[in-house]
């Protein structure tokens, strides 16, 4: 079974606009747009396996340098990703 994987839009375009923002900065590795697109195929794939539960149906997915929280409708076949953090890199 594939799941449709929906970004809350405003969260989507922070994201988009951090990726850009690191690029202008002369971070060329592209790991936001990379751990975006693992998110995505992780819970389009297997949503209730990935991550690790928390209250209700609440779970958290880690992809470094993302986390996200989401929830799962398994009626709709959907995921919706509705709170995101990037984390910077610790050295």
């Amino acid at each position: 079974m594939s799941y449709r994987v929906v970004w809350r839009r405003k969260l989507r375009q922070r994201l988009d606009l951090l990726a850009f923002l690191a690029h202008e900065r002369g971070d060329f590795s592209g790991a936001i747009p990379r751990a975006i697109q693992e998110v995505e195929l992780r819970l389009a794939l297997a949503p209730n396996e990935e991550g690790e539960s928390r209250s209700g149906n609440e779970r958290v997915l880690v992809v470094t340098p993302l986390s996200v929280k989401y929830e799962v409708f398994e009626a709709d076949e959907t995921v919706l990703i509705y709170e995101a953090h990037v984390y910077k890199r610790r050295r």
